[in-house]
């Protein structure tokens, strides 16, 4: 079943749609989020709600644990959250995780409702119920499935986000493109800078286009044992790459280079028929992202074991063979994923 989604100017009338799911919230948000647009949202929610409650975790990728998990079941005990509640996620891809983890397991499930207010959870990780915490040194090793009630896109957002994290999003955007192209393909790699100059006619086009793949896909495998795994372009080595940095290098800058990675073993295995691996290189030149050249080591093999792919000493890796044409292959020699981390690392214009 798909999400519903909604596009909402601001946050004037947002409460209409969330007393649809519950009367009663508690939102989950990070302490950046929150003073941009917790008290907006309050007060928006406060003459229609029955109970109004919140929780306000630190801000990054370190905070992805399950010290704060148990912060937010803490939280909804000392409240008396019960199954009549909506948890709501305010905030980007780690605030949406944990909120949507936490929602999943509390009480064996309350409600969840999504706002999103990055563009790269507003694209993707908003949508289609997978949520994650990081264990292990690994990105995202625990999680569920647990799709959410409601989420609202507010494009407006995305103006007051750092420019480094809205810069960050192209990675998924280019996963998209890459797996549906088209006008998608065309948006990301031919009118970059109309996204970058927040252009919002291209943002709510590009935005629903690629809510709409992601729905149509994750409602062909909600449990993600099949098609769904295509949405995993470029996170074999991306996952491996935000480990490895200690989550400094940010989701979408890894899945960036992920994708040329992709590519590059695509390549070396006879299977890529389109140079696709030349528009990711021009769009990382034109976005001027740089990586820690200490990162791009044989040793991120290692990282790959963790991935959720990692089934029956097995590295499924995701591969791409032209615009539209995705597959997963199983079976790729240690040999061959050596040489394109070592193709990766002589090109200069990555590294810093």
């Amino acid at each position: 079943m798909k999400e519903k989604v909604i596009f909402t100017e601001g946050f004037s009338n947002i409460s209409i749609y969330i007393l649809d799911v519950s009367t009663k919230v508690l939102i989950v948000s990070d302490n950046n989020v929150y003073k941009e647009y917790g008290h907006i949202l309050e007060k928006e929610l406060t003459n229609s709600m029955e109970r109004i409650d919140k929780i306000i975790l630190e801000s990054g990728e370190k905070t992805k644990n399950f010290e704060s998990i148990f912060k937010i079941f803490e939280k909804a005990n000392s409240i008396g959250v019960d199954k009549n509640w909506a948890f709501i996620a305010l905030g980007g891809g780690v605030i949406g995780d944990l909120c949507g983890f936490a929602a999943s397991t509390y009480k064996r499930g309350v409600k969840l409702i999504h706002i999103p207010t990055t563009l790269l959870s507003q694209i993707d990780s908003s949508i289609g119920g997978k949520t994650g915490v990081n264990f292990g040194s690994l990105k995202n090793n625990v999680g569920t499935i647990y799709q959410s009630k409601l989420t609202c896109i507010n494009i407006g957002c995305l103006k007051t986000l750092d420019k480094h994290q809205y810069i960050a999003a192209f990675g998924e955007l280019a996963k998209y493109a890459i797996i549906y192209g088209g006008e998608v393909y065309e948006s990301v790699f031919c009118k970059t800078k109309e996204i970058l100059e927040y252009n919002y006619d291209t943002l709510q086009k590009i935005i629903g286009k690629c809510i709409h793949i992601k729905q149509d896909i994750v409602e062909k495998d909600l449990e993600d044992v099949g098609i769904r795994n295509i949405l995993n372009l470029g996170h074999t080595l991306g996952h491996a790459l935000e480990s490895k940095s200690d989550y400094e290098v940010l989701h979408g800058e890894a899945i960036l280079l992920g994708l040329l990675y992709a590519c590059k073993v695509s390549k070396a295995i006879g299977c890529l028929r389109e140079d696709l691996d030349y528009d990711i290189e021009k769009l990382i030149k034109f976005l001027n992202i740089r990586y820690p050249k200490s990162l791009i080591e044989t040793d991120l093999i290692k990282y790959f074991k963790g991935d959720k792919k990692f089934i029956d000493e097995k590295i499924r890796f995701v591969l791409p063979y032209a615009i539209g044409d995705i597959r997963i292959k199983s079976v790729i020699s240690q040999d061959v994923l050596i040489s394109a981390i070592n193709d990766l690392a002589r090109e200069d214009y990555l590294w810093i």
